[in-house]
C-alpha cells in the first residue's frame, strides 16, 4: 500500500484495525489525566473506566477459541477438519 497515509481507511481495514495511532495515543493521554484527577481527588469510588480499552476492543469469534472435554474430542475433532482440509486441495 505504497503512497496511502496509515490512517486511511483502506490501510486501517486491512490491518483490522478501528483506530489510527493518533486517537490511540490521544485516548491513552486521556486515561492517564483521568487517573491523576482521580487520585487527587480524594474521592471514594471506583477508578475512571478506560478510554483506550473501550476504543480498541476487538470483537472474538466464537470459533476463535475452542474447549475439548477430552483429549479424544480434540483428536476427533482434529481428524474432521484433516478431512476437510484434504478435500479443499
Amino acid at each position: 500500500m505504497l503512497g496511502l497515509p496509515d490512517d486511511s481507511r483502506i490501510k486501517r481495514k486491512l490491518s483490522k484495525r478501528k483506530t489510527t495511532l493518533k486517537e490511540e495515543l490521544l485516548a491513552l493521554i486521556l486515561d492517564d489525566f483521568n487517573s491523576l484527577l482521580w487520585g487527587l481527588s480524594r474521592r471514594a469510588g471506583a477508578k475512571p473506566e478506560s478510554v483506550y480499552l473501550k476504543i480498541t476492543k476487538k470483537e472474538t469469534d466464537r470459533d476463535e477459541y475452542m474447549c475439548f472435554e477430552s483429549a479424544d474430542d480434540y483428536e476427533a475433532w482434529r481428524k474432521s477438519k484433516e478431512e476437510q482440509w484434504s478435500c479443499q486441495k
